[in-house]
């Protein structure tokens, strides 16, 4: 800090000190917002980062049983090496082409049909279309519950429509993101 105070004026900058962020009383660090991320405390990481949390990658089949459940779903091959939050189901939106669509988030197992192999997906709502081959772009604005168990696809569907309208309910006080979105987010 010292050498730049010293060095402004020979190298024409100008130094100025701003005081740390502090997110509910925590100084604000990349560090933090990865700890946050990690822990599903997604409302804190949309603070800390100015923008909703995101996920993106390549749409990919899957096995159709959200189909048949009537909630078909966009299996996602995200990068390996980008952080996701911790297993659960979210309410995000999705950005197609520049339009945004909500969204039911799935990241992790699908132990109703016994399948423990790690997986992101989403349900996008008020959504029909082929997307197979597109990488999609999701932000996730919401934690809605952890991953559970349930003795029948019936009752899967129960609960899947329960957090559909929880997820409503989140956008209904959402405010947009302040993230700019292009069409090249939607790339072939």
């Amino acid at each position: 800090m010292q050498w730049l105070q010293d060095n402004q004026n020979r190298f024409g900058f100008r130094l100025r000190l701003v005081p740390l962020l502090k997110v509910q009383g925590e100084k604000l660090s990349s560090s933090l917002v990865r700890q946050w991320i990690e822990r599903g405390e997604i409302e804190k990481a949309t603070q800390g980062l100015g923008r909703y949390p995101t996920i993106i990658g390549k749409v990919i089949g899957g096995k159709k049983r959200g189909r048949l459940l009537g909630y078909p779903t966009a299996n996602l091959s995200p990068d390996p090496k980008k952080l996701l939050p911790p297993s659960g189901v979210y309410a995000g939106r999705v950005n197609l082409k520049g339009r945004f669509y909500k969204g039911m988030i799935n990241v992790g197992a699908k132990p109703t049909f016994e399948d423990s192999s790690f997986g992101v997906e989403v349900h996008i709502l008020k959504f029909s279309g082929h997307i197979y081959g597109h990488t999609i772009k999701i932000e996730v604005a919401s934690r809605i519950r952890s991953i559970a168990e349930f003795t029948s696809p019936g009752e899967l569907s129960r609960r899947l429509e329960e957090d559909r309208v929880r997820t409503e309910r989140i956008f209904d006080g959402m405010k947009p993101s302040r993230e700019n979105h292009h069409v090249s987010d939607f790339e072939n």
